[in-house]
């Protein structure tokens, strides 16, 4: 009788990995600033000169599927801005595939006069779950330049 309970514990155990590795995806998109490194689930990405970044997402999957990016969504709009060159929702085809676009740009544009404001950016797909996000903030200080004086000058 003992070793039946452990059995069917067993079983049950093995039954919940399944059923919880099964529901769970893998993430299947990167998301990198334009010529820079890329940007992680979570990460914080400062603005530090100018007033906009340009991302790039791509589809890493392995085979030959598409992910659907439905929308990209801001928490503040007040002071950011989204710009995109496609509309929404879009397909990105993976590396493997031939025939299809592989990446998707998007850039985010600091909109106001706020030299510390910071917005969530959500990337809602059809494939990660949850979806993909990750926070900009600006951190700059205006520059003022006198035309014709001299920074050295009493």
């Amino acid at each position: 009788m003992k070793g039946s309970w452990l059995y069917l514990r067993m079983i049950l155990i093995l039954g919940l990995f399944l059923a919880v590795s099964a529901t769970t995806k893998a993430q299947e998109m990167q998301v990198n600033l334009l010529g820079g490194s890329a940007v992680t689930q979570g990460e914080s990405v400062a603005i530090t000169e100018g007033s906009s970044l340009t991302f790039r997402i791509t589809n890493i999957r392995s085979n030959c599927g598409t992910l659907n990016i439905e929308d990209i969504v801001l928490s503040n709009t007040a002071d950011f801005t989204l710009y995109y060159y496609y509309s929404l929702p879009y397909n990105v085809r993976s590396e493997d595939c031939r025939n299809g676009v592989k990446y998707y740009d998007f850039i985010i544009k600091n909109t106001s006069n706020n030299c510390s404001a910071s917005t969530t950016i959500t990337i809602e797909n059809n494939r990660d779950s949850p979806d993909f996000s990750f926070s900009v903030s600006i951190n700059s200080s205006p520059l003022i330049y006198v035309l014709g004086g001299s920074p050295l000058a009493d």
